[in-house]
């Protein structure tokens, strides 16, 4: 019975846990982990397909945009350049149809100036959904929109020219000589900044280039001089005589005192003058503030080689003409009809944001000596008179006795009654337009006197390595003022390359020059500067 009784208690129990199930299967439930993964993958999946989603729906939109937004800068840089003979707004539909966005809608907005053009362009990007609109988003939208201008800015340009002796000497890998590469490099240059700067539809005056030959000396010229304080010894040539200090100042100033180059020769022993340091003629003669194109190559056409090289003189003037400090002398040659009155105002000021300066320096050898005649034999009487039989004597009134005229060619002393009774003096010019410093030193100071050193003291000599120096001084007044300073050493021995590199405003700003590739360098110069000129 007992057994039973278990059995049937047992069963009652059984019974009763069958009773209570349902709270109980939902306690097991509850506490069971078994596929609780599978919810969780799911919900997962279901996040990775709506990111999937928006990741396409996002490419696809940044596709089109960016298409559009591409297509609408090309179109209003082009709309934008000056040169440009269409309609702006003609420009950018027709690079939209091309494009194949003919559909797109763009608002153009165009505003002309003297000197610049500015176009604005704006639309916008809407692309439908694939995806992600089942989370209620039908579309992406964004505006596309961009602003283009060019402004044409004045550019005023010196170039600085070597013309020594040593440019007439044929170029390598040529049978052209190197003053004849010059005139096809130069012009060429010209040529591609007057293209550039001064192209079509451009106001006039954007565009002024000088030209400044150099050899020895860089010669002024008489019609130029004029409005310079030369001093006035003599009038066959005007180049001037600079002191090693000028050549820290980029200014000339109009009124500064400048000594006028003594038409002499200090360099050789002949009877007559042989070498002149400044001569002038149309070949040498600097030109500023020109604005023809065709002047401007033609007198690069003339260019010969002759003489020694004075880089230090040349960069002294190319800087000068770019300084502010003539503008008085560029308004008193417009007013006379030699310089264009489209360059009224010129040379801008140093800071003015739409002037760009630039000095483009080249040479083929490097800086030689410099001869110059000191004060005291620059003007003024001279001991060397004429008497009135025609012939020369050197007057000394000191010496004891009467007879003070001596003849070089006899070496003989003369009373004034031998000479014919009278006599003229010549100035220190008209002794230099008859000989040489050092056949006057020698055929008569030495003959008389002995040597007591006339020829240093009447002539101050300026060596190759004080030159370098007085021409490192002048890049840095100019590159100090923020003159663009590009160098070309066109076959120069090394010490010519290094003080031309120097000079440069950079490394990049110097150019190594063989033989035909002068072209070359002229060439990437005028491309660096117009790309400087738009990123300004």
């Amino acid at each position: 019975m007992r057994w039973t009784d278990d059995c049937i208690s047992g069963r009652f129990k059984v019974l009763r846990s069958r009773r209570v199930g349902p709270a109980a299967a939902l306690r097991r439930f509850r506490r069971d982990e078994r596929g609780s993964l599978v919810i969780f993958g799911l919900f997962c999946l279901l996040i990775m397909v709506l990111v999937a989603g928006l990741a396409v729906d996002l490419s696809r939109f940044e596709h089109r945009r960016t298409m559009m937004q591409n297509t609408l800068d090309r179109a209003i840089l082009a709309a934008a350049d000056m040169s440009q003979t269409l309609v702006p707004e003609d420009v950018v539909d027709d690079y939209f149809d091309k494009a194949g966005l003919g559909d797109v809608a763009v608002t153009v907005d165009v505003e002309d100036g003297f000197n610049f053009r500015t176009v604005s362009a704006t639309t916008s990007v809407e692309v439908p959904t694939m995806f992600v609109r089942n989370m209620g988003v039908d579309q992406f939208a964004a505006p596309a929109l961009g602003t283009a201008e060019e402004r044409i800015g004045n550019v005023d340009i010196s170039l600085v020219l070597d013309v020594s002796g040593s440019m007439g000497w044929a170029a390598s890998g040529t049978t052209k000589s190197k003053i004849e590469l010059l005139h096809e490099a130069a012009t060429d240059f010209v040529e591609t900044m007057f293209d550039t700067v001064q192209g079509p539809g451009v106001p006039a005056g954007k565009l002024s280039i000088n030209i400044v030959p150099y050899n020895q000396q860089a010669v002024i010229g008489s019609d130029l001089a004029q409005h310079f304080n030369l001093s006035n010894e003599h009038a066959a040539s005007a180049c001037a005589d600079f002191v090693s200090s000028d050549y820290a100042s980029a200014a000339i100033m109009p009124g500064q005192a400048l000594p006028r180059t003594a038409h002499a020769d200090a360099r050789y022993s002949n009877t007559s003058p042989q070498f002149v340091e400044c001569q002038e003629n149309a070949t040498t003669t600097m030109m500023a503030w020109e604005t023809s194109e065709t002047a401007l190559t033609n007198r690069i056409g003339l260019l010969t080689a002759y003489g020694d090289t004075a880089i230090d003189v040349g960069m002294k003037w190319g800087v000068a003409l770019l300084d502010p400090a003539l503008r008085p002398v560029v308004t008193d040659r417009i007013a006379a009809g030699k310089v264009s009155a489209d360059l009224a105002g010129r040379p801008f000021d140093y800071n003015d944001g739409e002037a760009m300066k630039v000095i483009v320096v080249m040479t083929d050898g490097e800086n030689t000596n410099t001869y110059a005649v000191k004060d005291p034999y620059r003007s003024g009487d001279s001991p060397l008179v004429e008497g009135a039989d025609g012939r020369d004597y050197y007057h000394y009134p000191e010496r004891s006795g009467s007879y003070d005229f001596y003849r070089t060619s006899n070496n003989t002393w003369y009373k004034l009654s031998q000479i014919g009774g009278s006599y003229d003096v010549y100035s220190w010019p008209e002794v230099w337009a008859k000989h040489t410093i050092r056949y006057y030193d020698n055929r008569y100071v030495k003959e008389i006197f002995g040597d007591i050193g006339f020829y240093n003291d009447a002539v101050r000599r300026t060596s190759y390595g004080a030159k370098d120096s007085q021409l490192l001084a002048a890049c840095t007044a100019a590159k100090s003022q923020g003159v663009l300073v590009f160098a070309i050493g066109f076959e120069a021995p090394s010490a010519g390359q290094a003080v031309m590199r120097s000079c440069a405003t950079s490394d990049a700003f110097y150019y190594d020059a063989q033989g035909l590739s002068i072209s070359d360098a002229f060439a990437g110069i005028a491309s660096a500067i117009n790309a400087l000129r738009l990123t300004q």
